[in-house]
């Protein structure tokens, strides 16, 4: 079996803005954050995402809202019901293309 794969770098390469980002990857929210170029989260203006803690670094919600307000996104933080899934939501303050 032959298997396409491609980063989140690629995928968002041609658009210019993204005005919402849905994400549920399971668990691969930190390998997609962690590595994406500055240029590619700063086309992305809110994020709704689900995520989930492992242990170990950078792989918790409060490294997962650091990165996200070091690129200029307001972080609210929501733990669910049960131990897994969590939600995510981010937001830019301002239209940076405005």
């Amino acid at each position: 079996m032959k298997y396409f794969a491609t980063t989140f770098e690629h995928i968002l390469a041609e658009l210019e803005r993204i005005d919402l980002l849905k994400m549920d990857v399971e668990g691969a929210e930190y390998d997609i954050l962690f590595t994406c170029p500055n240029e590619t989260l700063a086309k992305i203006q809110r994020v709704v995402m689900e995520y989930h803690e492992f242990d170990g670094e950078k792989r918790n919600r409060f490294d997962l809202a650091r990165l996200l307000e070091a690129h200029g996104f307001h972080v609210v933080v929501e733990k669910g019901m049960f131990p897994q899934p969590h939600w995510i939501w981010h937001w830019h303050q301002q239209d940076r293309h405005h």
